[in-house]
């Protein structure tokens, strides 16, 4: 069996769970939820996984760059399944038991994944996996309840909530844009930090998205005005063309074609993120 099979067996798996909650429950703003959650995972596979080596996934999608191999399986079993997961116990309101039962289920695929020689374990333990997903589904809950009632002094603390919701939604499409340009072989970054050069990449790929994010949420959150939305874009491009002038950025395009597509692309991401800040800020209250 080639090792890509699990994978997409899984990522079907939870493509149809997605569209089953969506078809039971008809709100749309589960999808804004699936990106929050998506940009939480994000966080915590970066420190984990790409910073800490903690283990190794092998789909062999793209063999030939290991190190995007071990991206792109990550982003199938556990940036695409622990939040969807994540909005089945949300939109579901799932008690203690089914969440246990939900945890334990993700363990099982771990294991078999391990056998079937698709993942390695170094570091990491499958009792750690059960450790932090009993963690992470509970705070997806306590979330959403954060967003919808506060906690302590509640306009504060709804405030806080909507921004960081903000940010992790907006990096999880910044990053998502930023490694699709890596896959299709557009840019390279150079952090320095790994010999591995797709290995230095990401690492520098997610500060680079993870600033572009809080620099979007910043913005969106505090102002409407179309004027200072816009601004982003000419800022992200003096951003890149920073990283170039030091070395940090390798360009495989003529400069005003990659410029042309990343300007496009942050564009759309504009577009999308402030429909999401609209979305959130309503669901909170507080437009």
């Amino acid at each position: 069996m080639h090792h890509a099979v699990p994978y997409f067996i899984l990522s079907a798996a939870d493509l149809l769970l997605l569209l089953w909650v969506w078809l039971r429950t008809r709100q749309s703003f589960m999808f804004i939820l699936l990106l929050v959650y998506t940009g939480m995972v994000f966080t915590f596979e970066y420190v984990i996984m790409v910073l800490l080596g903690s283990y190794v996934y092998l789909p062999q999608v793209v063999p030939w760059r290991p190190y995007q191999d071990n991206v792109i399986g990550a982003t199938i079993s556990n940036v695409l399944t622990i939040p969807t997961l994540s909005v089945l116990i949300v939109m579901f309101r799932l008690r203690w038991l089914p969440v246990l039962g939900v945890t334990l289920a993700v363990c099982a695929v771990e294991w078999l994944f391990v056998r079937l020689g698709v993942y390695e374990l170094r570091w990491w333990r499958i009792a750690y996996t059960l450790a932090a997903l009993t963690f992470f589904f509970h705070l997806a809950k306590a979330w959403v309840d954060a967003l919808e009632r506060g906690f302590m002094d509640r306009e504060k603390s709804k405030r806080l909530i909507t921004f960081l919701s903000l940010l992790m939604a907006f990096f999880a499409l910044a990053a998502t844009m930023m490694f699709v340009f890596s896959l299709a072989g557009i840019r390279l970054f150079r952090a320095g930090v790994f010999p591995e050069p797709y290995h230095d990449d990401v690492v520098l790929a997610t500060i680079d998205a993870l600033t572009k994010a809080c620099i979007l949420a910043a913005v969106l959150y505090t102002t409407r005005r179309l004027l200072w939305r816009g601004l982003t874009l000419p800022l992200f491009a003096g951003l890149q063309l920073w990283l170039i002038h030091t070395d940090h950025l390798r360009i495989f395009l003529a400069l005003p074609v990659y410029f042309a597509l990343y300007l496009l692309c942050c564009l759309g991401v504009l577009a999308l993120a402030s429909q999401i800040d609209r979305r959130i800020q309503r669901y909170a209250g507080l437009d």
